[in-house]
């Protein structure tokens, strides 16, 4: 048997969408026993799914049926799409085989329900207008509803402006795709570098496709021209001159831009009109019209005629105006400047001079005077000032003009006067100027710049004062050595001067060595009133025994700083008498001698002679006199005796017995006195010597080291002098901590105690420290003292040694015990506290071993645990306690009470004495049974 055939039929081929369903129908030539199944396969422009339709997968014949129908539904849709088409192809067999006959394909076209979109544009706000210089605006056409379909809207341009010059555009279409409901397009628009003013673009719509224009659809765009133009005038300043008429050329500009221009031009009216310059007499008045062919930046110029003269006057103004701007075809034409001023510059210039003057400097006050050369219009003010040349107002040469205003009417040549006063003195100085210069111009109308006040002029005080300077005679011994005489200026010499001064034999003379001679030697003067210089001439000592003699001292060679050397008399002459004083006279030295610690010593005095012993010989009677030192223990004193020099001699020795002691003292003194000399010229010239008899001896005082107990209250400390002092002396003690301390009230301090000794030897003088007793245990501790401020009463401090010092060493008494408190504890209680308690402080803190030991209780018997040198740390606080715990081992056997034994080992104090400290208590854990049987 062959298989069937199999053929594919639709009831309906061109259904509306929204007319519901189709049948497809599977017929086979022959029916088949069993069920021949049609698979079924799509295609074509309408979509599945649901979407357009709802497919059938397959056709199913039963067996024994020749044919077989089904459903296939059109879904209907809301979106615009056009009609579109199913394809339905036997796919293959299942089930029967079969063969696929024709027609084997359906072709079914649905037809759309909807109608195509309304289509409308528009520019988008914000957009219009837009800038031609790169402005971008969008132009958006939207539909009415989506479609399943591209719509394309066309567009055409118009207006204006020109497409391609003016702007450009993304495109002459807007498409809008499938399913999407607006899209838009860019206008652009193009730079150029016209001024002719805003331009539109006029926007159409064409037909769309797949859409309808929503009636007619127009938009109009505005370009905005962003090309201007402004005209602006200059100012012009020029000179009058003197005569005839200047030109005054104006310029209007016309600025547009680089490479900008104007289509069609404009024009623009000038007109002049008065400032300070009057039309008619300084210069001529103009009007009329400028015109601009409308170039890139282009100026057009005008003239105006000035008028010169010769009148000095201030700068005069007349003002151009531009009005009224014709353009040819936009109004981007503006004004930024439509006034000029036209400055005609004064060029006239007077001059004010002031004349030198030259009066005495007694005169009192002398006349300035000032000179106008030109007229002036309206007039002018000016100050005239002095100031320091070489005369000031400090040395009161003038009294100062501090801008005096002087008024001019402005003539010609005209000349104003003002007085200066002069200050009269008796001051010698040279001639002294005052400089005068004027300031401070003010011209009622004119410019300050065209009147010159620059010159200057000096007032010349002529000096009408005599100095004179003078010296002293003067008179001196020849073997006194130089002499002093004094030069005297009467009165004040301006800028100081020099002078020379020279001597000259009188009766002395430089051939006899009766004198040092001066030539020319300078004296130098500043300049003062009153003022003196010092010079000297100095005798020649010698022997010879004459008569007074004479130097004559004169002045010459004045040379002055400023002032004319004519202004000072140095014509005055002075003396120097040489005084004779020769003679030959006795002195007598200063010795000394160290005295010793016993026995005696010999202290030299050598009497002298100034020059050898005169014919008959000399003689001189000399003793000796307590200074210091007194001859009643110190030196075997000598009553007057006469010492006699032979011929020629020059020098004897007078020896003085000096006794030792071991006493510290002063130095002392003794004086030997010359009187009643013998001999032709001789006379004393020293009558006493100081000898002085050097002490050598040295006294030191020692302080004792002392060791009391702290608890005593009070310790004395001593001082020993071990040599005798004269005159006794005082010196304080003062004590400082050493490990001992007064924060710690251990003593309290002496600060500068004064012992004073009255100097016997082997002195001891004492005084008491104050300790600071306490309970604390403490280790001994040192207090330091020491001595300072020696005062000797007569003697010198560094013949007293207090270098010396000592320590107070104070010593504890103080003891501290550690005591164990029994406890007795339940054997259950599991832990027992064990108590040390200390019962006085302990400086510095310690630390103790506690220990157990059996008694009747044993670690063998788990009874406790032991302790074995634990360590327990003392503060070193009064009443401080420490703690530790024991374990006790509990059990449920009935037992006696039983008993552990503690004790405490291994004590380390800090600081203290470990024998200061009582460790030797023990005490008991009684560990109570409590169990029952």
């Amino acid at each position: 048997t062959s298989n069937p055939t199999v053929t594919l039929t639709a009831n309906n081929t061109s259904p509306v969408e929204n007319s519901g369903s189709i049948t497809l129908t599977a017929t086979a030539d022959v029916a088949a026993s069993s069920a021949i199944t049609v698979n079924l396969s799509y295609s074509g422009t309408a979509t599945g799914s649901s979407i357009d339709y709802t497919p059938v997968s397959s056709i199913v014949i039963p067996g024994g049926s020749a044919s077989q129908g089904a459903t296939l539904t059109i879904d209907d849709d809301a979106l615009f799409e056009g009609n579109e088409t199913i394809i339905v192809d036997i796919d293959n067999f299942s089930g029967v085989s079969a063969i696929e006959g024709s027609p084997n394909q359906q072709t079914i076209t649905i037809t759309d329900n909807e109608s195509p979109p309304n289509v409308t544009f528009e520019l988008l706000s914000g957009y219009n207008p837009t800038s031609e210089n790169g402005g971008v605006a969008y132009i958006s056409a939207e539909l009415d509803a989506a479609t399943g379909l591209t719509t394309t809207v066309p567009l055409s341009f118009s207006g204006t402006a020109t497409q391609g010059t003016d702007y450009a555009i993304g495109s002459t279409n807007i498409v809008i795709d499938a399913g999407d409901t607006k899209d838009s397009i860019s206008i652009t628009g193009i730079a150029d570098a016209l001024i002719e003013g805003d331009e539109s673009i006029i926007i159409d719509m064409g037909a769309p496709t797949n859409g309808t224009e929503d009636g007619t659809q127009q938009e109009t765009l505005t370009l905005t021209d962003e090309d201007a133009a402004t005209v602006a005038i200059a100012d012009v300043t020029q000179v009058e001159t003197n005569s005839g008429s200047t030109t005054f050329t104006f310029t209007a500009t016309a600025t547009t831009g680089a490479g900008v221009t104007i289509p069609g031009g404009f024009t623009v009216d000038y007109a002049t009109s008065n400032g300070s310059a009057t039309a008619g007499s300084d210069y001529t008045s103009a009007s009329g019209t400028l015109t601009f062919s409308g170039s890139s930046n282009e100026q057009e110029t005008f003239s105006v005629t000035v008028s010169g003269d010769n009148t000095v006057e201030a700068d005069e103004t007349f003002t151009v105006t531009l009005s009224n701007i014709v353009v040819g075809n936009s109004e981007d034409v503006t004004f930024s400047d439509a006034t000029a001023t036209g400055t005609i510059t004064n060029d006239d210039q007077a001059t004010v001079t002031i004349a030198d003057i030259t009066p005495d400097e007694n005169d009192g006050t002398a006349t300035i005077t000032l000179t106008l050369d030109n007229a002036v219009d309206g007039g002018f003010a000016v100050d005239v000032s002095t100031s320091d040349n070489t005369a000031t107002t400090a040395d009161s040469d003038y009294t100062a003009i501090t801008n005096a205003t002087e008024t001019f009417a402005g003539s010609a040549s005209e000349t104003e006067t003002l007085t200066i006063t002069l200050g009269g003195d008796t001051k010698v100085e040279a001639d002294e100027l005052v400089d005068l210069a004027m300031s401070n111009l003010v011209p009622v109308t004119v410019d300050a710049s065209d009147i010159d006040i620059t010159d200057a002029a000096t007032v010349t005080i002529t000096n009408d004062d005599q100095a004179t300077v003078t010296i002293a005679n003067e008179s001196g011994n020849e073997d006194d050595g130089a002499v002093t005489f004094t030069a005297t200026l009467d009165v004040a010499v301006d800028g100081g001067f020099s002078v020379n001064v020279s001597t000259s034999d009188g009766t002395a003379t430089t051939a006899d060595t009766d004198y040092t001679s001066v030539t020319n030697q300078t004296l130098t003067f500043s300049g003062t009133a009153s003022e003196t210089e010092t010079f000297t001439v100095t005798p020649t000592s010698d022997a010879t025994i004459e008569s007074d003699e004479t130097v004559n001292i004169s002045m010459s060679g004045t040379a002055a700083s400023t002032v004319s050397t004519g202004d000072i008399d140095v014509s005055d002459l002075a003396t120097l008498t040489i005084l004779n004083d020769d003679d030959i006279s006795f002195s007598v030295n200063d010795p000394s001698v160290t005295e010793g610690d016993g026995g005696t010593a010999t202290l030299q005095f050598t009497v002298t002679l100034s020059d050898p012993a005169p014919a008959g010989g000399a003689t001189v009677d000399y003793s000796t006199s307590d200074g210091t030192a007194s001859s009643a223990s110190d030196y075997t004193a000598i009553g007057t005796t006469t010492l006699s020099f032979s011929v020629g001699e020059t020098s004897k020795t007078v020896d003085v017995t000096v006794s030792g002691d071991e006493t510290v003292e002063a130095d002392e003194t003794i004086t030997l006195t010359l009187t009643n000399p013998t001999g032709t010229d001789v006379v004393i010239g020293d009558p006493t010597g100081s000898g002085t008899i050097t002490n050598d001896d040295q006294a030191t005082v020692t302080i004792a080291n002392i060791t009391p107990n702290e608890n005593a209250g009070t310790a004395t400390i001593t001082l020993t002098v071990d040599n005798a002092v004269d005159g006794g002396f005082a010196v304080d003690v003062s004590t400082a901590d050493n490990t001992a301390t007064t924060a710690d009230s251990d003593y309290t301090a002496i600060t500068n105690a004064t012992e004073t000794f009255a100097g016997s030897a082997s002195e001891t003088e004492t005084l008491t420290i104050t300790l600071g007793g306490d309970t604390k245990v403490e280790a001994d501790e040192i207090v330091d003292l020491a001595m300072s401020n020696l005062v000797p009463v007569t003697v010198d401090a560094g013949d007293i040694d207090i270098t010396d010092a000592a320590t107070v060493t104070i010593t504890n008494d103080d003891q501290a015990t550690v005591t164990i408190a029994d406890i007795t504890p339940n054997e259950n209680a599991g832990t027992a506290t064990i108590t040390l308690t200390l019962d006085n402080a302990v400086d510095g803190g310690f630390a103790v071993d506690v220990s157990t030991a059996d008694n009747t209780a044993t670690t063998a018997d788990s009874d406790y645990t032991a302790i074995t040198n634990a360590t327990e740390t003392f503060a070193g606080s009064a009443s401080e306690t420490e703690t530790l715990t024991i374990t006790l081992g509990g059990d449920t056997k009935v037992e006696a009470d039983e008993i552990v034994d503690l004790a405490m080992s291994n004590l380390v104090p800090v600081t203290v004495d470990a024998g200061d400290i009582d460790i030797t208590d023990a005490a008991t854990v009684t560990i109570t049974n409590d169990d029952q049987a």
